[in-house]
């Protein structure tokens, strides 16, 4: 622990060295950008007084490793080379550890990408893998640990949640039950042994028993919303013609007498405010934020706020004044940066934030909302100087037929944006989007000399339905021209 976290302090040193560009900077090493992050992944317990992370030490050992905000070691784990898509307390004493895997589970014909989860005791030093083990209405069913002739038990799909159930904090999973229908399982933290929930689905209540769910009929695209009482289940909502994106039931509205929806539209999506008792949905809106997700309280699942990923940032909207007014102050103190919350207390006392841009390859803080504090813990990309990183640009541009193409513009640094070599390069998918702040990719790149342009062609998503629709029959049509309209467009500005 003291090389990983010698490492992560000459982290911050790099991440707050912002010196001014005179001359083209000699570049890093290749291996600067290709590494994993030396940090990444930062969780805060509950309580507020621990964070986990994963970590990559001088001698390059990755760990998932745990302490207390003083500085205590509560230990560490060898993780090597797994893919890590979550890190999280699941209270004040287990940190889960999603990651995930190409293999083919038993029962299956091919392989997939398999998600499995770990729990690590920082009190016992205890690592024991989630739903090793099975228990409810099929009686108890044993698995293996996730391989080539995996049980079907044993994996999940997403990373494990938490709710109060009948006054218990409780971790939640999905998986496969008996019929390989997707099935909510409690979790036991030290054994793995999961337990399958009863009537938790859609949005449940405080008990852990479902009074909304969604259902929609592929065949002619019907949608609905239901709302459970005392008799059963009855209509609230329903809409028609959603053959490939459907509306999303996301949970409570702001009052527990309602439930949020997102439904697709040209623009992006809308939120309605739904009565489970019945009625006219409201519209929620908030500035131009597009294809907002709500923010929740990770227990009680009150809903705090909404994000959104724009052109330029990660807006969030607080709906409390006080939260609202506190987070401004954060955001106004990291100018020409995209600031995003991973992680933080159920309260959003907490709140571990990661900037990128203007010189910033990744950098994680500690905020302190009520103090107005902010802790640096480490940067993401230290061996990737200020002085190496090229201005991000989000620009917009017409395809042939019209239409707009937003696009980000990575420029190299110490040079001027004229006449310069270009790379373009486009995102997989096609459903899918770039973000903004620091892409090693383009990064590295610039650092070579080019200059990087990143369209976000038709058919990508983040820009609205019509956006995303425009693309469909489009691969290798207006798809690859609006990438050489791109290139056009550049040229012009010379």
């Amino acid at each position: 622990m003291k090389i990983l976290f010698s490492a992560l302090s000459a982290a911050v040193a790099v991440a707050c060295a912002t010196p001014v560009l005179a001359q083209a900077p000699t570049p890093p090493p290749i291996e600067a950008y290709a590494a994993l992050p030396a940090l990444n992944n930062v969780a805060i317990s509950p309580d507020g007084t621990k964070i986990a992370f994963i970590g990559t030490a001088a001698n390059g050992v990755r760990q998932l490793a745990a302490r207390t905000l003083a500085g205590q070691s509560l230990g560490a784990v060898g993780i090597g080379d797994q893919k890590v898509r979550a890190v999280q307390w699941a209270d004040n004493t287990h940190v889960l550890i999603t990651t995930s895997d190409y293999v083919t589970p038993r029962g299956f014909d091919s392989s997939a990408e398999i998600y499995n989860a770990q729990s690590f005791n920082t009190e016992t030093q205890r690592f024991v893998t989630l739903m090793n083990s099975t228990r409810g209405g099929a009686g108890t069913t044993a698995s293996t640990q996730i391989g080539g002739s995996s049980g079907r038990f044993n994996f999940i799909q997403g990373a494990p949640f938490q709710r109060i159930i009948n006054g218990q904090l409780t971790t939640i999973v999905y998986s496969l039950g008996m019929d390989y229908s997707s099935t909510p399982f409690s979790v036991n933290l030290d054994t793995g042994v999961g337990t399958r929930l009863e009537d938790f689905e859609g949005v449940s209540d405080a008990n852990g028993r479902a009074i909304a769910r969604d259902q929609w009929d592929t065949d002619n695209g019907r949608y609905w919303v239901q709302a459970k009482d005392a008799v059963g289940w009855r209509e609230i909502w329903s809409g028609d013609n959603y053959r490939i994106e459907t509306p999303r039931l996301l949970g409570y509205g702001r009052t527990t007498g309602t439930v949020l929806l997102s439904v697709p539209e040209a623009t992006g999506d809308a939120l309605f405010e739904v009565p489970l008792a019945g009625g006219a949905p409201r519209r929620l809106r908030f500035g131009d934020m597009q294809e907002p997700t709500p923010i929740y309280h990770r227990l009680t699942r009150e809903l705090i706020g909404f994000s959104a990923l724009t052109e330029n940032a990660y807006d969030v909207v607080f709906l409390d004044p006080t939260l609202a007014q506190r987070w401004a102050s954060v955001t106004a103190a990291y100018p020409n940066k995209t600031v995003q919350v991973v992680s933080a207390t159920p309260d959003f006392d907490n709140v571990i934030i990661v900037t990128q841009g203007a010189g910033d390859p990744g950098s994680y803080a500690l905020i302190d909302m009520a103090a107005g504090r902010a802790t640096p813990l480490g940067s993401q990309y230290p061996a990737v100087p200020a002085a190496a990183m090229g201005e991000v640009r989000y620009i917009e541009y017409q395809a042939a037929d019209g239409m707009r193409i937003p696009a980000y513009l990575t420029l190299p640094p110490g040079r001027e944006a004229k006449n310069l070599p270009l790379i373009m390069l486009p995102h997989g998918g096609p459903g899918a989007r770039d973000e903004p702040g620091f892409d090693h990719w383009s990064q590295l790149l610039a650092s070579r000399g080019y200059a990087v342009i990143q369209p976000q062609f038709r058919g990508s998503t983040g820009y609205g339905t019509a956006h995303l629709e425009a693309g469909y029959g489009e691969w290798g049509r207006k798809m690859q021209s609006d990438l050489t309209d791109g290139v056009h467009y550049l040229r012009d500005q010379g």
